[in-house]
């Protein structure tokens, strides 16, 4: 249905993921091939997605990205409900937890092997090989 363009108001949840790319969603060749659901045709957006997902540096790409919202913000093909955001709470009684950037729910373990509850250093001595000989011994 959607595809077909058969509707006159589209509830649609893009889950994009951590990469700022939106090529997918709103360059001119998505109408065809891609999600632009609602066939927004904007020559300079596109120019700027497919510009953008040419350089790894998210940092080149800022200017590139910049330019697509800019237009997006123009024509507005589509407003913007809004956008997940994942909040989680943790004990300080957890240790060595590193949460960084969460693109989805699972990210939020990704160092789970190494969290621990209590720390507690112990020296164990263990008795000297004649007095264990006693001890098997008797």
């Amino acid at each position: 249905m959607l595809a077909a363009r058969d509707f006159d108001v589209a509830l649609v949840e893009i889950a994009a993921g951590s990469d700022p790319d939106l090529y997918d969603f709103w360059s001119q060749e998505a109408i065809v091939r891609g999600q632009n659901y609602g066939g927004w045709n904007n020559r300079r957006a596109s120019e700027a997605l497919e510009n953008g997902r040419k350089l790894w540096n998210r940092d080149e790409r800022r200017p590139f990205y910049a330019t697509f919202l800019r237009q997006f913000n123009n024509d507005l093909p589509a407003i913007t409900l809004y956008q997940h955001v994942y909040t989680y709470a943790l004990s300080q009684d957890v240790n060595q937890v590193e949460i960084g950037q969460i693109s989805h729910p699972r990210d939020r373990y990704q160092n789970f092997a190494d969290w621990f509850l209590l720390y507690r250093s112990v020296t164990i001595s263990c008795p000297e090989e004649s007095n264990l000989t006693d001890v098997y011994l008797n």
